[in-house]
């Protein structure tokens, strides 16, 4: 086995990294290799198909299409979430497109893979036995089994397809020719969940402690929470560092994209008689106006002024990160029997409930909010201690932060891989080290 590739293939944005076969992890630079705006390590999620149905234009260059040219019959911008609805991938993406969704999935993980190789001069043949990982939400129940089965076949295709052509731009004609020859699912070494990648990459790490963390990784299309409890021992223990999953990870499928959706709305109610061509540019930008809101304080599109405090008190706003609290109290009341051995023992005890944030919204401000407050767990409350993580020795992102990379860069360590989830025994945790 040649090492193991991990791709986050993210709501608006994908990421990369290698494990080689000695173990060391290495973050591929595919955002340079397709000329990505976003940073040297992410590609652009996009999907544009021009309006006469010709061409299929992926990542940076569908964001370009979709500025330069006229209505296209399909620009998708959170192409994923399609894997919600596995029942819906093999219909046409577009009215009179000859292509399916699936199809189009297949064509922009192809994309994705060639980058990744040609990043890292990973030849054909090489590719072929690299343990290919893709990370995904957790699913909804009902669609959990068919999402991940659409989701191996999609990353067949993609791997067989990934040195036959450059994916950046292609026909119809092309797409389908390519997909005609299907390739046979291949099983993963492991299921990469983006809270649990999250958190092997995350967690504190501070010797002869005990932990009970949470992991809040606020993407673009969901938001993804997991409870764990993190031992790390001193060199003087007999006991192994490891992390133990504490109950099932959820993914909330509110995040990025409903603060964009915030974002227009306000744009749209403060305009003054818009055309709507401008309305449609405004649509288009709006990943881009939603950061400059939040690095400035102050959006001034469509003639009007949005401030930060507007997005921040908005209802919806107020509405999402209470369900993202929801979601945490929630797991960590259905674990509170767990945690409580933990609160009352002598030595070692958890006091607090640690939660890192991840991902590109990790620090927005009404989100941190909601969740820096105190936990009740059974009959009691434990405080909140917030991290943002900070950047990693060692490791070079390329520009994004190591909170975005968190899920490639987890899933693709040998930590993810000895994940042990059962119960930990604390028979050998002596006095004075774990």
């Amino acid at each position: 086995m040649s090492g193991a590739l991990c791709i986050d293939f993210g709501t608006s944005s994908i990421r990369a990294v290698r494990r080689l076969p000695s173990g060391k992890l290495k973050t591929l630079d595919i955002g340079r290799v397709t000329k990505s705006r976003l940073d040297d390590a992410s590609i652009r999620s996009e999907i544009h198909v021009d309006e006469q149905r010709r061409y299929i234009r992926y990542g940076e260059r569908a964001v370009v299409a979709r500025k330069d040219t006229g209505t296209p019959s399909l620009y998708e911008s959170s192409p994923k979430l399609w894997l919600k609805e596995p029942d819906r991938l093999g219909e046409a993406a577009a009215p009179g497109l000859g292509v399916t969704r699936e199809h189009l999935l297949a064509g922009l993980l192809a994309y994705a893979i060639r980058a990744a190789a040609e990043a890292d001069d990973i030849g054909e043949s090489t590719l072929k036995s690299v343990d290919i990982r893709i990370a995904h939400p957790v699913w909804p129940a009902q669609v959990k089994s068919a999402a991940n089965a659409a989701l191996a076949r999609i990353c067949a295709q993609a791997r067989q397809m990934a040195f036959q052509r450059e994916w950046g731009t292609v026909t119809v004609t092309s797409l389908l020719e390519h997909v005609q020859s299907p390739a046979t699912p291949r099983h993963a070494a492991v299921d990469v969940v983006e809270p649990v990648a999250a958190a092997a990459e995350l967690l504190p790490s501070a010797e002869n402690l005990v932990r009970m963390c949470a992991v809040v990784d606020v993407g673009a299309g969901t938001t993804d929470i997991g409870l764990f409890l993190s031992l790390v021992p001193d060199g003087a223990s007999q006991v192994r560092s490891k992390l133990y999953r504490t109950g099932h990870p959820v993914s909330v499928f509110k995040a990025g994209n409903v603060v964009d959706g915030i974002v227009l709305k306000l744009l749209e109610a403060r305009a003054k008689k818009p055309s709507v061509t401008a309305v449609a540019d405004v649509r288009a930008r709006i990943r881009g106006i939603k950061e400059t809101l939040f690095s400035d304080g102050l959006i001034q599109e469509l003639g009007c002024d949005v401030h930060l405090k507007d997005l921040q008190s908005h209802p919806e706003a107020q509405a999402m990160a209470a369900e993202i609290r929801a979601e945490l109290l929630r797991l960590v009341q259905d674990n509170a029997a767990e945690i409580g051995r933990w609160l009352d023992k002598p030595v070692h005890s958890v006091s607090r409930l640690d939660v890192v944030m991840a991902g590109g919204g990790g620090s927005i401000d009404f989100v941190l909010k909601a969740i820096n407050k105190p936990v009740p767990i059974g009959h009691r409350t434990v405080q909140v201690k917030l991290t943002i993580p900070g950047d990693r020795a060692g490791i070079n992102t390329f520009g994004a932060s190591r909170g975005r990379m968190a899920v490639a860069l987890g899933g693709a360590s040998d930590d993810y891989d000895t994940l042990v989830h059962e119960k930990p025994t604390v028979n050998k945790i002596r006095l004075g080290s774990l």
